[in-house]
């Protein structure tokens, strides 16, 4: 709790938090007897040791060298100093607080000057920047930007497996009109013709005049590489999504939460599994989004390149949930939930991701 201390004089402990500790002063030593011709040292601390016991009692004298500060109990005995003057130099005290007798100089003989301290030795900053190697500094860039080429350009010196890797990572494109620019631009507008397809036969929307008094918000193409196990390009995916952030809440959607499986569950199905033999199976539903029905009025922009007459005038109206709206997964869970009911699901009370069909013994 802090720093205890010993008085000789009172035979009292005083307990300190912060003491402060006088190195200029010990306790047990002594000072020397005075020299006929050698003037003593003044009392001043900044000049150097000095010794304030004058005879063998001085053991028992109590120790100026602590002065404990806010601490508990009774404060320690410090002796008082008469006061020093800065020009002349004052005469030495004794443990009893009188002056020393000896005569003391006016001024006391000039001692020789100390050796200056040698400097220390550092490190020059040239032979640092000596052993340094130029660093080669280039303004910071959009890499998603750049283009083929200056990818390309950039990494001549690499692998040719690491420049396809990192091209096939960093080279998708971002817009419809990027994609129609690249090499590979036949594999992305099929992609695109795809996607349009698919809303088409699901009837995601229906073409109508752009309302007045309603927000219509926009649209995007979304360009992904979809890949084999073991890297090699499987097929290109194009999926037009809407940009639900700039949907209102009350005007443009009601409710959208949508339950999530957790990772302890999937881990108690795969133990399920392993304990009694079972197989598992996964299924993938395409365009899973797109089976939920909307149940607010939701306008969005005509896909980029692929609009029907003007595009000012006519936009979509939303009949079935699409990507990027807010309320797609909600929708999306309603339908799946309905349907596995249908089926003779039942839905799991600890987790509502997990649907159970019992029948018979086997559940």
């Amino acid at each position: 709790m802090g720093w205890k201390f010993y008085n000789p004089t009172t035979k009292r402990t005083v307990i300190s938090e912060r003491p402060d500790f006088d190195e200029c002063h010990f306790m047990a030593s002594k000072r020397p007897a005075n020299v006929p011709g050698v003037p003593p040292q003044p009392t001043d601390h900044s000049s150097g040791p000095i010794d304030d016991s004058d005879d063998s009692d001085g053991e028992d004298d109590p120790p100026s060298h602590v002065q404990g500060q806010g601490g508990v109990g009774h404060p320690p005995v410090v002796p008082q100093l008469p006061a020093v003057s800065t020009n002349v130099p004052a005469q030495p005290v004794d443990a009893s607080g009188a002056l020393d007798n000896d005569p003391a100089p006016a001024q006391p003989p000039p001692a020789s000057p100390p050796a200056p301290a040698a400097p220390l030795p550092h490190p020059s900053p040239v032979g640092i920047g000596a052993r340094l190697p130029a660093r080669q500094r280039r303004p910071p860039r959009e890499w998603w930007k750049l283009s083929t080429e200056q990818l390309e350009d950039d990494m001549e010196d690499e692998d040719e497996d690491t420049d396809l890797a990192f091209l096939s990572a960093v080279s998708e494109p971002r817009t419809y009109a990027e994609a129609m620019r690249r090499t590979d631009a036949s594999q992305w507008h099929q992609a695109a013709l795809d996607e349009l397809a698919a809303h088409r036969s699901n009837g995601t929307w229906r073409l109508v005049k752009r309302p007045k008094d309603h927000r219509v918000i926009g649209s995007k193409w979304v360009f992904k590489v979809k890949r084999n196990a073991d890297g090699s390009i499987d097929r290109y995916k194009g999926r037009l999504v809407a940009k639900g952030y700039n949907q209102r809440p009350g005007f443009d959607y009601l409710e959208i939460f949508a339950p999530t499986v957790r990772m302890a569950s999937i881990r108690i199905i795969l133990a399920l599994a392993a304990i009694h033999d079972l197989h598992l199976r996964s299924v993938d539903v395409s365009n899973a989004y797109l089976n939920g029905e909307m149940d607010c009025d939701v306008y969005m922009e005509q896909p980029e390149r692929f609009a029907e007459g003007d595009p000012k005038e006519w936009v979509c109206l939303l009949v079935k949930a699409l990507y990027g709206t807010k309320q797609g997964g909600n929708h999306w869970n309603r339908k799946m939930h309905s349907v596995l009911e249908s089926l003779g699901f039942k839905q799991s009370y600890s987790d509502a991701a997990i649907y159970v069909m019992s029948k018979g013994d086997l559940c």
